[in-house]
């Protein structure tokens, strides 16, 4: 069973466990009903198209906050915020067990802290790692990664986080050996397009998926016209497509 599915099914039974009746009676009564939702591809060319933050930038955001900021690598070896980073995750997004144990073993997460508290994560993700709670897996090559969870908390917003913990983090790749960061953005979150493209981000991909009855399938692929297509998606099929 391909991980999308197994994904797809643990976040529908989640949901219907943490919501309960009313969550699957609105499915039940939504089952006629076809819901599209656009998801647009970004990638970052790290050694060319990474706008890094310069030094003085840095001391600048970083004076502004007025607290001790540090970043952090939750790893297996170190796990000393795990279960902060769990509670705040569920705090943000949609994370459970199952999908835990993935970016645990799929996964590196970068930490932003001040005074010791976690106040935003983002996770790089390799090897073949589920789209969202969508039809496919991405199929990441060896220097490919994907962002699989980026937030930052509401108070801290608008302060220069995020951009200091994409830096380390596109940084950290790039030491690794990465050339490319894939990231998916949903249309409708207008707050994450431009500090997107402001970091070097180019859209690459849009897909369009439609949902009937919990499930979503994507329908549609728009691309730009190019040669170097370097996405692969494994579709619960088990077929392969490139973009």
């Amino acid at each position: 069973m391909a991980l999308a599915l197994r994904f797809d099914l643990a976040y529908k039974i989640g949901k219907i466990r943490s919501k309960g009746l009313p969550y699957l009676s609105r499915g039940v009564k939504r089952f006629f009903k076809t819901t599209n939702e656009v998801i647009d591809l970004y990638v970052l060319d790290i050694k060319n198209g990474l706008s890094r933050l310069p030094e003085d930038v840095k001391r600048k955001k970083l004076d502004g906050l007025g607290k001790t900021f540090e970043i952090k690598v939750l790893s297996a070896d170190d796990r000393s915020y795990l279960e902060e980073f769990v509670d705040f995750g569920k705090s943000k997004a949609v994370l459970w067990d199952e999908y835990l144990e993935i970016i645990f073993k799929q996964s590196v997460c970068f930490l932003a802290l001040l005074d010791k508290h976690i106040v935003a994560i983002t996770c790089l993700a390799f090897g073949e790692f589920p789209f969202q709670n969508f039809d496919a897996d991405f199929i990441l090559g060896p220097t490919q990664t994907y962002r699989c969870e980026s937030f930052v908390d509401r108070e801290y917003r608008q302060r220069g986080i995020m951009a200091l913990l994409w830096d380390y983090e596109a940084s950290y790749a790039l030491h690794k050996g990465y050339t490319h960061i894939i990231a998916a953005i949903r249309q409708d979150n207008k707050d994450s397009y431009e500090p997107t493209l402001k970091f070097g981000f180019k859209k690459y991909a849009t897909i369009m998926f439609k949902e009937r009855f919990f499930m979503q399938r994507h329908e549609s692929i728009k691309i730009d016209d190019r040669n170097d297509r370097i996405i692969s998606l494994r579709l619960q099929s088990g077929r392969i497509l490139t973009i």
